[in-house]
């Protein structure tokens, strides 16, 4: 039945007030705060703990996955900057190679693609610590 398998817009609605709602609540707590420390920290890709001191621990980290972009503009901004190097990266190396008459550059630009995005799994990491 696809019925079951798709939300229907009241359901997306509530989805998305829950959130709003959420964020507003979080925003300006030691929560936004550590998300905000932190993504500086990995942006200027500072050693210390992700910048974020060993006694702070998060609470329910796992409720606020996905919505951290939401809780600070710092992070927001340093996720879309790593998307966007990402991005630039891949194509340049994708140029690249279709001057070099490659026809199956995959691998290369899937080695290219991960050395770029890895900020995404440290960020996970760091973000996991913090519980």
């Amino acid at each position: 039945d696809i019925q079951a398998t798709w939300y229907t817009k009241s359901e997306i609605s509530q989805f998305k007030s829950h959130m709003r709602k959420t964020t507003q609540v979080l925003r300006n707590t030691r929560t936004a705060k550590a998300m905000k420390t932190l993504a500086q920290s990995l942006a200027t890709n500072s050693s210390q703990s992700g910048g974020v001191s060993n006694d702070v621990h998060i609470h329910g980290v796992e409720h606020i996955r996905g919505i951290e972009h939401l809780l600070s503009q710092d992070v927001l901004k340093v996720l879309v900057s790593r998307r966007r190097i990402n991005i630039s990266k891949v194509l340049q190396e994708q140029e690249l190679r279709k001057r070099m008459g490659e026809n199956d550059p995959s691998a290369i630009l899937r080695t290219v693609s991960e050395s770029y995005s890895s900020f995404t799994k440290e960020w996970c990491h760091k973000l996991a610590k913090l519980h």
